[in-house]
């Protein structure tokens, strides 16, 4: 233990607890390498994929990776797939619909770890 001096609201004290925590996750960014995928793994036979990135937002203002911990799904695998662990979007020719606005849902677990 240090010592040492803590200013209050009632003066100056040498005895006084000091809280320390982590910052807090406000929010999630995600997004894709590529913005745009033109489906044609249907005519060549060859996938199309992008990475996702999964960034976490701190209330103090700092954007970390999230590297493990993570779980996606596709709203609709008619349109677009995503690898569960989060890390690719892609088209394989399966898919049977387009879409300006393909949507997917990521989740984040307890044991998500930031990079």
């Amino acid at each position: 233990p240090a010592s040492g001096s803590f200013a209050h609201r009632d003066g100056f004290s040498t005895r006084g607890v000091v809280a320390v925590a982590a910052p807090a996750i406000t929010g999630f960014l995600v997004f894709a390498d590529q913005s745009e995928l033109v489906n044609t793994a249907v005519l060549t036979g060859n996938r199309l994929s992008t990475r996702l990135n999964v960034m976490a937002v701190r209330d103090n203002g700092e954007v970390r990776r999230v590297t493990s911990g993570l779980q996606c799904v596709s709203s609709s695998v008619a349109t677009v797939r995503v690898k569960r662990d989060c890390s690719e979007l892609y088209l394989d020719g399966r898919e049977t619909k387009g879409s300006d606005n393909a949507l997917f849902s990521v989740a984040v677990t307890a044991d998500g770890r930031l990079e």
